[in-house]
């Protein structure tokens, strides 16, 4: 243990590295829905011409349109 702190010291990130974080939770960081008045095409639902759903809700870090909910979840996996 002691050896681990010398190494990395108060950095919270490498500690957590260290201990082989979660990758999901890595993967999500600055991630997170947020509504704009413009509306765009779902870039996880609106692949095929059967199904085109426009929403106004964003991922700020992707710049991309997202359904709420499945789809947001299933494009950051």
């Amino acid at each position: 243990m002691h050896s681990l702190v010398k190494l990395f010291g108060c950095n919270r990130k490498a500690v957590q590295a260290s201990r082989g974080a979660n990758a999901a939770i890595a993967l999500v960081k600055d991630h997170y829905p947020q509504h704009t008045e413009q509306r765009g095409y779902c870039a996880a639902c609106s692949h095929s011409s059967l199904q085109c759903t426009q929403t106004r809700i964003i991922c700020p870090k992707c710049s991309v349109h997202l359904c709420i909910g499945d789809c947001f979840k299933r494009y950051h996996a």
